[in-house]
């Protein structure tokens, strides 16, 4: 039982990084004085990345509020 007596182990590859990894996030701010969702859409695009809005601040001039009827998602009253 157990190893064999004339087995060994096999030698480890070693890892050389060569430059420091991309962050995970990058922060950006960003000054939009149009409409918001195609402002960040187009950065998106332009990136070639994901976003993710931390948070906004602003005088909002005109806004439309959708609400989704599917509770599947949500099974408390919105």
């Amino acid at each position: 039982r157990g190893r064999p007596p004339d087995s060994k182990n096999k030698p480890k590859l070693s890892l050389v990084i060569t430059r420091e990894p991309e962050p995970a996030m990058s922060p950006f701010i960003l000054k939009i004085s149009g409409d918001v969702v195609e402002a960040l859409a187009r950065f998106s695009r332009r990136k070639n990345t994901g976003l993710c809005v931390l948070s906004g601040s602003g005088t909002v001039a005109n806004v439309t509020l959708r609400h989704s009827r599917c509770h599947r998602h949500f099974p408390w009253p919105l």
